[in-house]
């Protein structure tokens, strides 16, 4: 390792991981092809007060979706 460089996977608007600057491709590959918004954290995040103010339910069910699937053992 000699300096870490910021790694963002295909289809994020930033960089999720510091990474090796000599780190092979087929490790980056695995990070990219297995990257997961959601699972990660860095998904979309509402406070108590926005969850209790959404009247759409089309967002109380997404938002839903997002935490079922975040949170599954």
């Amino acid at each position: 390792m000699k300096q870490l460089v910021p790694f963002t996977p295909t289809n994020c608007n930033g960089p999720v991981a510091l990474v090796s600057d000599n780190l092979p491709d087929y490790i980056l590959q695995v990070i990219d092809n297995n990257w997961d918004k959601i699972s990660s954290g860095l998904g979309t995040h509402y406070t108590v007060e926005e969850i209790t103010s959404i009247h759409d339910q089309e967002m109380i069910e997404e938002y839903n979706e997002e935490y079922a699937s975040g949170n599954a053992w």
